[in-house]
């Protein structure tokens, strides 16, 4: 039984090494992103902006379905989200998904103990 518990708890050390690292990663991409855009800004003068919804036509989204809501204030707190700069929308979101990741795993450790 020590065994399996030992197991246990070197395999929930893994996956929050995995998770920190993408933690890390995303963190990193943000600076990078930053970096981007201060190189930008020496070269051409002027700050260019990156925002979320930037990274929606890369990946083929069609933003106006998105930010077609009848309700018109949801409709203006969606376009305020999708306009923010991706930077803080990565850090925020590598954010919450660490904490729920960290959250599952006090849960499932808890459950197993």
């Amino acid at each position: 039984m020590a065994q399996i518990s030992a197991l246990n708890a070197e395999r929930t050390k893994t996956i929050e090494e995995w998770f920190g690292l993408f933690g890390a990663l995303g963190f990193f991409g943000s600076i990078c992103l930053l970096g981007y855009q201060a190189l930008l800004w020496l070269r051409e003068g002027q700050w260019t902006p990156i925002p979320i919804s930037s990274v929606l036509g890369k990946l083929n989204i069609d933003y106006y379905s998105l930010v077609d809501i009848s309700w018109a204030g949801a409709q203006k707190i969606v376009v305020w989200l999708l306009d923010l700069p991706l930077s803080l929308g990565i850090v925020v979101f590598g954010g919450l998904f660490g904490a729920l990741v960290g959250y599952l795993i006090s849960e499932i450790s808890l459950f197993r103990k």
